[in-house]
C-alpha cells in the first residue's frame, strides 16, 4: 500500500477473550496486522479499537461505533477550516 494522503480512520475489534489465543489470531492479522508499516508511519491514518466486540463492529457494539466515528469526523472538520 502507498503512502496515504487523506484522512483514514481505522476501527478494529477489541479482540477480547478468544482472540488472544495463538490459535485464533487470523482475526487480527485481517484486521489489524494487514495495514503493516502504515500503522508504524501514523501520517493521517488514525486507528480506534472497539472493546467488547468481533470483526462485524457495528452490530456488535452499534453504539460505540457510530460515536466513535462522528467524533472522529468532527475532528476531521475542524482541521479542514
Amino acid at each position: 500500500m502507498g503512502k496515504l494522503e487523506a484522512p483514514v480512520l481505522l476501527v478494529r475489534p477489541g479482540f477480547e477473550g478468544v482472540y488472544h489465543d495463538p490459535e485464533n489470531r487470523y482475526l487480527k492479522a485481517y484486521s489489524t496486522d494487514s495495514w503493516g508499516d502504515l500503522l508504524a508511519e501514523g501520517g493521517p491514518l488514525t486507528t480506534l479499537e472497539i472493546p467488547n466486540s468481533r470483526i462485524i463492529m457495528w452490530i456488535d457494539q452499534r453504539e460505540s461505533v457510530v460515536a466513535e466515528v462522528g467524533s472522529w469526523l468532527t475532528t476531521i472538520r475542524g482541521r479542514s477550516h
